[in-house]
C-alpha cells in the first residue's frame, strides 16, 4: 500500500534583522530598493519577517520560478555542495542565461498574449507563438523591442501547430514560414469576426498596459474613468490589420497577418486601412484613432499598429512599466502588488504603491532588460524569506506585506517538465521517444528539440492542463489543486513509467549509481523534491526498502513524492 503524502517539517521561527539600509532611497536599485520598501511597510505594519530559506529551499523556489522545473539531482547536488557566500546570487545568474530560461518564459508569455484553450487548434496556435516568443527571450531582447515585436506582428500563421515549419527549415520559403508572435492576432479574429479590432485592443492593452479598457466597449466604463469613446479611439488604432486565409495554397493551411494594403513594390501605404469605428447609435460619427490620456492619434509615413506600438512602449508611458513589473513581480511572490496583476484601477490599489512606480522607473532606467528585473526581484530579501510558518494558521497580513513566502500551485507544464526531470523518463510512456529526445543529452528539457518531442510535450501539457481545469480560456498561470488532478497523477502513466525501476530507463540507472540503500534513498529525495530527507523520513524509508522485494520499496518512494503537495507547489 503506497503511502500519499509526507509531512513537511516544520522550521522554527527566530528573531530575524531588518534594519534599513542606510543610502537614501533615490539612490537605491534593484534588489536594494526592493528591500527600502519592503522593510518600510514591515516596520510600518511591525511585522517581524519570516526566517530566511534554506539552500535546498531557495534552490528549488529559483529553478520552478526562472527555468519553469526543479533542478537535476546533479544540479542540486552541485549547489548545495558549493560553500561560496554569493552561491545563491551566482545561481540566478546562471538559470537566466539558461535555454530552460527562455522555453519557460515563452509557455508564460504564449499564455498571456494568445491565451490558454482546451480547443486544440488555439493550443497549436499558442505553441507557434511560444516558439518565437522563445527566440525573443533567449537574445534577452529588451522588453519595449519585445512588445513592439508582439504588437506588429505579421505574417503566416499555420492553423494547426507545425513542427516541421520551424524557422530553421532551410526547405520552406520565407514567406511560408510560421510567425508565431501573429498567432493571437489569428485566434482574436477567429473569435471575434468583424469586431477584431476591438478585442485586439481589449488584448493588448490589458497585456501591456494592465487596463481593462474592453469594459467600456458598450458603455463609459462602470467603476474606472475610460469612456466608450476613449476604446473606440483605441481600437481604431488596428482597422488596417487583414487575417485572411491564402485560396492559391490549400496544402498550407493557414492565415496570413498583415496590415491593409501595400504599395506596387510592396510598401505598406500607411492609412489605407479600413474605416474609422463609430460608435452604434450614437451621432460622434467614426472615431479616428486617439491613445487613451495623451490623445496622440495615427502618424502619417507609418501603420496604425506600429504607432499603437510607439505610443505603449514609451518611456514617458510609466504604465507600460508598472505593468510588467508587477506581472513579473506577481510570478515570483505569487500575488502582484497589484492584483489581479492585469487589473489596474481606481478601486484596485497597489499594497506598495512607492515600490511599483520606483521599480519601474528603474526598470526603464535599465533599458527594459528582463534579466536585470529577474535579478532583482530573485535577490531581495523578501524572496528569500521560508514558507515555512510554526503557527497553526498562515498570517495572511504577513503574506500581503511579503514578510512570509507564499504556498503557489505550479503550473502545469511546471509539473509536466519537473516529473520528467525528476524521474529522468525514458521511452516506455513517451509515445516512442528515447530519453536523448526528451532529455537531450542529459541538460533536462532544454535539449527537446525534435519534432516527435515537441508534439508529444504538446499532448502531454495540454492533458495536464485541461486536467487542472483552466476554463474559459483565461490569462492566469497560477493552479489549484483538485481531485481530478490528483487523481490524474496517482494514476498517469507517465507517472507510472517514472517511478518503475528497470535496468536501461532513467529510474534504474539512477539507483544502479548509487549502490546502498541509504544512498538510493538520499538520490530520490534530491531527485523528487531537491532536498535530503530528515532524519525520521530516512529512517522510516530505510526501514520499507529494506523489507520490500526487489527495487519496489525505491519505487513507493518516488511515487510518493511526486503525489506530495511538496512536489506540486512551490514553496
Amino acid at each position: 500500500m503506497r503511502v500519499l503524502s509526507i509531512g513537511i517539517l516544520a522550521l522554527l521561527v527566530v528573531p530575524a534583522s531588518f534594519a534599513q539600509d542606510t543610502k537614501t532611497e533615490a539612490t537605491l536599485s534593484g534588489s536594494a530598493l526592493i528591500d527600502y520598501w519592503i522593510k518600510t511597510k514591515w516596520t510600518d505594519a511591525q511585522l517581524k519577517p519570516a526566517p530566511k530559506t534554506n539552500d535546498a529551499e531557495f534552490m528549488r523556489r529559483a529553478y520552478l520560478d526562472i527555468v519553469g522545473q526543479i533542478p537535476s539531482l546533479e544540479e542540486a547536488e552541485k549547489f548545495l555542495a558549493d560553500k561560496s557566500a554569493n552561491k545563491r546570487e551566482k545561481l540566478v545568474e546562471a538559470l537566466v542565461k539558461d535555454e530552460r530560461y527562455a522555453e519557460h518564459w515563452a509557455d508564460i508569455w504564449s499564455g498571456v498574449i494568445v491565451g490558454f484553450d482546451k480547443e486544440q487548434r488555439a493550443q497549436g496556435m499558442r505553441n507557434e507563438g511560444a516558439h518565437d516568443f522563445r527566440e525573443l527571450l533567449e537574445k534577452n531582447v529588451p522588453y519595449d523591442e519585445f512588445a513592439r515585436k508582439v504588437i506588429t506582428a505579421e505574417g503566416w500563421v499555420p492553423e494547426g501547430y507545425k513542427p516541421m515549419m520551424m524557422k530553421d527549415d532551410k526547405k520552406a520559403e520565407d514567406d511560408k514560414k510560421p510567425v508565431g508572435l501573429a498567432s493571437y492576432m489569428v485566434r482574436q479574429f477567429r473569435e471575434a469576426g468583424k469586431d477584431f479590432p476591438k478585442a485586439v485592443a481589449g488584448k493588448l492593452t490589458r497585456a501591456f498596459m494592465g487596463v481593462q479598457i474592453q469594459c467600456a466597449q458598450c458603455h463609459d466604463h462602470p467603476f474606472d474613468r475610460w469612456t466608450q469613446e476613449e476604446f473606440y479611439g483605441m481600437a481604431s488604432f488596428f482597422t488596417e490589420v487583414r487575417v485572411k486565409r491564402d485560396p492559391k495554397d490549400a496544402e498550407m493551411r493557414g492565415y496570413h497577418v498583415e496590415d491593409a494594403m501595400r504599395g506596387p513594390v510592396g510598401k505598406k501605404l500607411a492609412g489605407a486601412g479600413g474605416p474609422d469605428l463609430s460608435i452604434p447609435d450614437s451621432k460622434t460619427g467614426p472615431i479616428k484613432p486617439s491613445f487613451i490620456d495623451t490623445k496622440q492619434g495615427a502618424e502619417s509615413g507609418v501603420s496604425r499598429r506600429a504607432t499603437f506600438a510607439k505610443y505603449v512602449t514609451s518611456p514617458e508611458n510609466l504604465q507600460f512599466a508598472k505593468m510588467c513589473v508587477n506581472r513579473y513581480w506577481a510570478h515570483f511572490f505569487g500575488t502582484g502588488i497589484v492584483n489581479p496583476v492585469d487589473d489596474f484601477n481606481g478601486k484596485n490599489k497597489p499594497t506598495h504603491p512607492e515600490l511599483l512606480a520606483a521599480l519601474a522607473k528603474d526598470f526603464i532606467d535599465h533599458k527594459y532588460d528582463l534579466h536585470w528585473l529577474i535579478k532583482a526581484i530573485a535577490g531581495s530579501e523578501a524572496y528569500s524569506l521560508t514558507s515555512r510558518s510554526a503557527a497553526k494558521e498562515r498570517d495572511l497580513q504577513a503574506e500581503k506585506l511579503y514578510a512570509l513566502g507564499r504556498v503557489r500551485a505550479l503550473m502545469p507544464e511546471q509539473i509536466m517538465r519537473s516529473v520528467i526531470e525528476a524521474a529522468n523518463l525514458d521511452d516506455s510512456p513517451m509515445m516512442g521517444l528515447g530519453r536523448r529526445d526528451l532529455k537531450g543529452g542529459g541538460k533536462g528539457m532544454k535539449g527537446m528539440k525534435g519534432e516527435g518531442a515537441q508534439m508529444m510535450l504538446m499532448r502531454l501539457t495540454s492533458q495536464f492542463r485541461n486536467t487542472f481545469d483552466d476554463d474559459e480560456g483565461s490569462e492566469s498561470v497560477d493552479f489549484a489543486g483538485t481531485i481530478p488532478s490528483a487523481l490524474m497523477m496517482m494514476n498517469s502513466q507517465v507517472i507510472a513509467g517514472g517511478t518503475t525501476a528497470r535496468p536501461l530507463n532513467g529510474f534504474g540507472e539512477m539507483l544502479a549509481k548509487h549502490p546502498s540503500p541509504d544512498a538510493k534513498v538520499r538520490a530520490i529525495f534530491l531527485s523528487c523534491v531537491s532536498r535530503l530527507p530528515s532524519a525520521s523520513e530516512a529512517s522510516r524509508w530505510m526501514a520499507h526498502v529494506t523489507k520490500s522485494a526487489g527495487t519496489s520499496g525505491y519505487e513507493d518512494l518516488m511515487w510518493t513524492l511526486l503525489n506530495t503537495s511538496e512536489f506540486l507547489f512551490n514553496h
